[in-house]
């Protein structure tokens, strides 16, 4: 899966290195950049708000790039969604039956169809 199909979307993210746990956040994932996410998150403002003195006023959720190398996994809830909706699990993939031969024939080329020529050399 391609985090750039989940953009603008909740996905769930654990930061140990920011959030000092493995705790499963839901945050919005804003961009995707090379080295890491771009993720809004209400829980930025409760880590963050003390030390940089965030009014507790505000409402809206916070954005901030987490490198590549802080994120211990991200997963986009989306894609369980038909299992939630239809109540249906895949069906794992079971051992590979062998295909039924197939009887080929083999087509005369036009060549091998026609009679031989004596005398000549294949050359017209």
């Amino acid at each position: 899966m391609k985090l750039a199909q989940s953009l603008n979307r909740t996905v769930l993210v654990a930061i140990p290195a920011f959030f000092g746990d493995e705790i499963t956040r839901a945050c919005t994932l804003v961009d995707v950049e090379t080295a890491g996410l771009w993720l809004a998150c209400n829980e930025l403002k409760d880590r963050l708000g003390p030390a940089q003195e965030i009014s507790a006023a505000w409402t809206a959720p916070i954005t901030a790039f987490f490198p590549f190398t802080q994120i211990l996994y991200v997963v986009d809830p989306s894609q369980f969604a038909v299992l939630v909706r239809g109540g249906q699990r895949p069906t794992p993939p079971g051992p590979a039956k062998p295909a039924a031969p197939n009887e080929v024939r083999r087509e005369r080329s036009q060549r091998e169809g026609r009679p031989k020529q004596k005398g000549s050399k294949g050359r017209r």
